[in-house]
């Protein structure tokens, strides 16, 4: 037996027996997560180049274990046992510590946790934004998104999974301030390559009345390379300061809310390397989001507010992005008939929803790279830098919630030029929309119908050499009947259409512009993924579902494209 296979064998075991022991003080409990997943995949036949099939699945198990030495301890630990379908054998087959961690009380006042840590601050200071590609998508393709590629990645919400140690505690105070809430963390920041310098994020928040009616936080982060670590090059450091002041006024038949937030960041530079290099200018910049929304006891909700972003503000926190564009899919990572020029494939809507390989985990000062037809006003987010304008919200939702609607539009410009005197001009309207049409015709089954809108456009004036103009729709739309008790039917569909040019500038790793280098993109892309399935619901958290998906994409500029075809079985239990 594999080595590792007998470590884990044995610890299972050994747990399961203090199960039995502590069965009556409740100490320990167990928990899981369990996927299986098989599918095949092929290529369209007009490329006659590559494999044109492709097979693969696996089987695994998170098993969780909960200790509880004492009322103010926990220990949690994840262990994950994985077998590639197909092995021989043990061929394939896998163990590994998945999540660790310790935490509890110091005195029943101070928490604290060690190990694996789930963080988020602020927009403008930590915050883990979605991935690009979806607007309200149909559930078929949310469950891989979420249940897949998200849970593979750690991703929860928009936190960010660290290592390291957070701490906690509350404050009781008198009136006008009832409470003051304090949180402190430092965490390793991991490295995308092992030659990285030993890198650190330290932070975290003051929050002045946190139930209260008006609440005041102050937010600090720290992203900073330990110099003694550095051959060659600098010392990084990324400093952000914010406060987010929030005020609620209840007046019974509407409700008032005025929100912000403030933030001002500073990238420096220290040459500690053994071998000098060129000196690096640091620099700071500011950044702004207030706004004030209504809400109405009919359901009716505005928010309206302005963004101020600087050109040089950078959050590592805050701007780092969830997808690398880097990483090639898995999936016939090459397509195209030419043998000693063929093209590597680049994450697109299809590899977005089921790929856990193109996603990041890391947290870089430097502004990483993204596909300008899925997201090219704010790549990165509210914290996106050299962006200001203004945006708009409306939402409805009826009290009995056959309906819920929404309507997002921003309106943003270039702070400064890029290249040119010229500014860029941005806008992005988007729609959602969720009908429930169960409800509204007394349906006992599920039958519902959601779907999702957003344009996006990017335009300057000036000559030929620095005009752009890019337009993207994004369309998503699906639909959930159950046909038999606890059988459902799946529909969705998934539409990109791109057209237009765009002229970026070509930036250093340290954020700045590199003199000459001037990117030219010019696009007119069509991508479409239609799909459909069945999914057995066993309960809330398990299911088992077998979906057939198509996706083709075409650039007419270069006359390129490929076509896709996927058929899976995809099994999630958790509990």
């Amino acid at each position: 037996m594999n080595r590792k296979l007998y470590i884990l064998a044995l610890i299972v075991s050994t747990s399961f027996s203090s199960l039995i022991t502590f069965a009556q003080d409740d100490k320990i409990k167990f928990g899981a997560y369990s996927r299986a997943i098989q599918e095949t995949n092929r290529l369209g036949k007009e490329d006659t180049t590559h494999a044109d099939q492709t097979s693969s699945g696996h089987v695994l198990v998170d098993l969780g274990i909960n200790i509880n030495p004492d009322k103010n301890t926990e220990i949690q630990a994840i262990m994950r046992l994985k077998s590639e379908l197909g092995g021989f054998f043990g061929a394939g087959t896998s163990a590994e510590l998945r999540q660790l961690y310790i935490k509890g009380l110091i005195a029943k006042v101070v928490g604290y946790q060690v190990g694996d840590i789930y963080l988020k601050l602020s927009p403008f200071t930590l915050y883990n934004n979605y991935s690009e590609g979806s607007v309200n998508e149909a559930k078929i393709f949310s469950d891989l998104r979420n249940d897949y590629a998200y849970y593979e990645n750690l991703n929860r919400g928009n936190y960010w999974w660290r290592q390291g140690a957070h701490g906690d505690f509350t404050l009781a105070m008198d009136n006008p301030i009832k409470a003051i809430r304090f949180d402190a963390f430092f965490v390793k920041n991991r490295g995308v390559v092992g030659t990285n310098p030993a890198s650190f994020q330290a932070g975290g928040r003051v929050l002045f009345n946190p139930a209260g009616k008006f609440n005041l936080g102050i937010n600090y982060i720290n992203l900073f390379d330990v110099g003694a670590t550095i051959n060659s090059g600098e010392s990084s450091r990324n400093p952000v300061v914010s406060v987010e002041p929030n005020l609620l006024i209840d007046k019974g038949n509407y409700k008032l809310r005025f929100f912000g937030e403030a933030a001002y960041a500073q990238q420096n530079f220290i040459d500690t390397g053994i071998v000098k290099t060129f000196p690096v200018e640091d620099y700071a910049d500011l950044a702004l989001n207030a706004g004030a929304g209504i809400e109405l006891n009919k359901g009716l909700t505005f928010k309206a507010g302005y963004r101020y972003v600087g050109p040089e503000f950078v959050s590592s926190g805050a701007q780092s992005k969830r997808v690398n564009f880097f990483n090639t899919p898995h999936i016939f990572p090459l397509y195209g008939n030419r043998t000693f020029s063929q093209i590597q494939r680049t994450p697109t809507i299809y590899d977005l929803v089921r790929d856990p390989s193109i996603y990041n985990p890391y947290i870089t000062t430097t502004w990483m790279a993204y596909d300008i037809r899925l997201s090219n006003a704010l790549p990165y987010g509210t914290a996106t830098p050299n962006r200001a304008g203004i945006w708009l919200d409306a939402g409805y939702k009826d009290s009995l919630e056959i309906i819920k609607a929404n309507i997002h539009t921003e309106l943003l410009g270039n702070v400064t030029g890029e290249g040119t005197k010229e500014k860029k001009k941005y806008s992005i309207v988007e729609g959602t929309v969720d009908f429930n049409v169960a409800k509204l015709i007394g349906f006992k089954k599920r039958l519902a119908v959601n779907g999702g809108y957003r344009l996006e456009n990017t335009k300057r004036g000036g000559d030929s050499l620095v005009k752009v103009g890019l337009t993207s729709h994004l369309i998503d739309g699906g639909i959930e009947a159950e046909v038999f008790k606890n059988l459902d039917l799946l529909l969705g569909a998934k539409m990109l259409f791109s057209e237009g040019n765009e002229v970026l500038i070509g930036l250093d790793q340290f954020n700045r512009p590199i003199p000459g280098d001037i990117q030219r993109f010019n696009y007119n892309s069509n991508f479409s993924m239609l799909a459909m399935g069945l999914k057995y619901r066993f309960s809330k958290r398990t299911y088992i579902t077998a979906q057939y998906h198509t996706f083709e994409y075409k650039e007419k500029v270069v006359d390129a494209g490929y076509s896709l075809n996927q058929f899976l079985i995809f099994f999630n239990m958790s509990f």
